[in-house]
């Protein structure tokens, strides 16, 4: 779904019109936005919430070049954790379907063991 789809779904289920869509779903993630950017959290319960995380600065190799060694830089990212009505809704066969690799068929092919008799030892006497 995009952001011209969402609209059409609230335009559907709020009674509003397309403008109005438009813009309550243009000040809501401004809203989310400058709450994120000032490192706030945001939680709506049933439905997840949004923080801020962190990682420090760090040294890492290089893939290209194997045993260079390279600086990355610190950043700050935003991370959603779904809340247990949304994870609910979302836990369902139509969802799981869409992940799911198709195998192909396994051959089985029969196996026949066979036993061969044992040899015989036999010791010499003397």
């Amino acid at each position: 779904m995009n952001k011209s789809e969402l609209i059409d779904q609230i335009v559907e289920r709020a009674g509003l019109n397309k403008k109005q869509a438009s813009d309550a779903l243009t000040a809501t993630l401004d809203a989310l936005s400058v709450a994120l950017q000032s490192g706030d959290r945001i939680t709506l319960v049933g439905f997840g919430t949004f923080d801020v995380g962190y990682r420090a600065a760090r040294i890492g190799v290089n893939p290209r070049i194997k045993g260079e060694k390279l600086e990355i830089a610190e950043k700050a990212n935003v991370k959603f954790k779904a809340g247990k009505d949304l994870a609910t809704l979302v836990d369902n066969e139509t969802v799981k379907s869409k992940f799911r690799k198709v195998e192909a068929p396994v051959k089985v092919e029969k196996v026949v063991k066979t036993t061969k008799p044992a040899a015989k030892t036999t010791t010499k006497k003397k």
